[in-house]
């Protein structure tokens, strides 16, 4: 027998139960339960054996669910039907479920006014880091105030980075990549312009060592700079003069990279040395940024890329299309197909993709359906949880931080969900 039975029968299957969270966990027992076994069903089973059990757990059980998966596959219908699907399990063998506790909804927290697009958006700490196509660049809190709006840029700004509390970068249709101080009293002093594009600079990455960061841009070239200088000025500098007085340097790419054909629309850093971009031209490619040489190049027939985000839990490449879908791809693998997974649930172009910076299996889109989406990558066939509310397409999202997922669209607003 080969795992697979005719859906409506009554055989009966033999599981055991597992999981992660030591706090669920349950005698490793197994059950004789039907093949027609439902999550509602399983959900039932678990919690009548948790609440069996002899334990101190302060749990409210009415409100407690949980999601379970085979061989890392979500159970979204019954049992047997996923067990059709898996020709590695066989039923006469004792089947290992593992289950993890549901995550909640995103609550919606605010939502915040502003004067025109925002086209990107970072968390860190207490702080939002905003770029608007009013040219503008903000710093919010998470209380929903303003510390400060600069208006530094002379063109749209595409994408914004945090150094740290006191630094931000941001890149423009003006050609430009500006670097930022900001003061005790929020006040924001350019210290740095990178100049070398030729045409709009849609994203910039910084490295996690915060020594170079990489940029993309309409002229499709992908150049990297030199942050450590940045670094050594200050140093050097701000002992011997007013804040008020420093002027803007110039800053010069170190190497620049030519590949794409069409414009680069996303770039992320995947350790010390590799960058994936992405782009117009229909491709993904992986760059080694200490040779200067690409690695990799994942083609696609006729899809467009407008965003990627790189895991670097699961060494996962998250990629966003012109057709709706958002592709997981693994770099890693040997296989002729690198897809891993399609997500399918937007009906419009998915503009933005952030991963979970804590759990492997989350990630966060949006879409100019209007819509930001949570997923769980191992149920692939629908997201977990609709953010609702903007009113024009989704721009842009982000999920730095833990507890909180942020979304910005083309209905001037920004939008605050706990995660």
């Amino acid at each position: 027998m080969n795992g697979r039975h005719e859906n409506g029968d009554h055989s009966q299957l033999m599981v055991k139960f597992f999981t992660k969270n030591t706090k669920y966990s349950i005698a490793d027992n197994p059950y004789s339960i039907p093949a027609s076994s439902t999550i509602q069903n399983l959900n039932a089973l678990l919690i009548g054996i948790l609440k069996s059990d002899d334990n101190d757990l302060e749990t409210d059980f009415s409100t407690l669910e949980f999601d379970f998966y085979i061989n890392g596959q979500y159970i979204s219908s019954t049992l047997g039907d996923l067990i059709q699907t898996l020709s590695d399990i066989k039923t006469e063998s004792v089947i290992e479920i593992e289950y993890s506790e549901r995550n909640a909804a995103p609550e919606p927290i605010d939502s915040v006014i502003l004067d025109d697009w925002i086209s990107s958006i970072k968390g860190l700490n207490e702080l939002i880091l905003v770029g608007c196509y009013d040219n503008s660049v903000q710093i919010w809190n998470k209380s929903a105030n303003q510390l400060v709006s600069l208006p530094g840029h002379t063109g749209p700004v595409k994408s914004v980075a945090w150094l740290s509390e006191s630094k931000i970068m941001s890149s423009s249709h003006d050609q430009s990549i500006l670097i930022w101080h900001l003061d005790q009293n929020n006040k924001l002093t350019r210290t740095q312009k990178c100049v070398g594009h030729t045409e709009s600079v849609e994203c910039i990455d910084i490295s996690e060592d915060k020594s170079k960061f990489v940029s993309g841009s309409w002229d499709k070239m992908i150049k990297l700079w030199n942050l450590l200088d940045e670094q050594d000025y200050e140093e050097n500098s701000l002992s011997k003069k007013k804040k008020s007085d420093i002027p803007t340097q110039v800053k010069t790419p170190l190497i620049t990279l030519s590949g794409h054909t069409e414009n680069v629309s996303s770039c992320k850093w995947m350790n010390e040395n590799s960058v994936c971009t992405a782009s117009w031209d229909h491709s993904i490619r992986l760059w080694d940024m200490f040779t200067a040489q690409e690695t990799q190049c994942l083609k696609s027939v006729n899809k467009i890329y407008l965003c990627i985000d790189f895991s670097r839990i699961n060494g996962l490449i998250s990629a966003g299309s012109n057709d709706s879908l958002v592709r997981i791809y693994d770099p890693r693998s040997t296989e002729g197909n690198l897809v891993k997974i399609n997500l399918a649930s937007h009906s419009g172009w998915v503009s933005s993709v952030s991963w979970s910076k804590k759990d492997q299996n989350l990630l966060v889109t949006g879409s100019y359906d209007n819509s930001a989406k949570l997923w769980d990558i191992r149920n692939p066939k629908t997201s977990m949880y609709d953010m609702l509310g903007h009113e024009d397409k989704v721009l842009c999202v982000d999920w730095s931080l833990d507890n909180l997922i942020l979304s910005g669209s083309a209905d001037n607003t920004f939008k605050m969900y706990q995660a």
